[in-house]
């Protein structure tokens, strides 16, 4: 079974966990919330149980779940996954900066 794993102290993370459960439906994904302080980036775990973090980990998600790329319909297919890497690092960008508002751990 795959894990994806998340902050869930974060309402950014609960938001983008939240995006991932209306496109994902299947049950080989095992959604794992977190509450380790030193969790710093994306983590998966596809079903051979490799675990890999960062653009690495979205790679490993969107070829084992390609239909979240549909959040970026309107671009190019060979654009998507990408998206999916730009809007990760937005999503740091934001959390950073609410860390001290939101409670994140990070």
């Amino acid at each position: 079974m795959s894990k994806l794993y998340y902050d869930a102290t974060c309402p950014v993370c609960q938001t983008f966990i939240n995006l991932i459960k209306q496109k994902v439906t299947s049950t080989s994904l095992e959604i794992v919330p977190l509450t380790d302080p030193n969790a710093k980036d994306f983590k998966y775990s596809d079903s051979t149980g490799k675990i890999t973090t960062g653009d690495q980990a979205i790679d490993a998600f969107t070829e084992e779940y390609p239909e979240v790329l549909s959040y970026f319909w309107m671009l190019p297919q060979r654009y998507q996954k990408t998206a999916v890497k730009v809007a990760k690092k937005i999503g740091s960008v934001v959390r950073s900066m609410v860390k001290n508002d939101c409670g994140c751990k990070k």
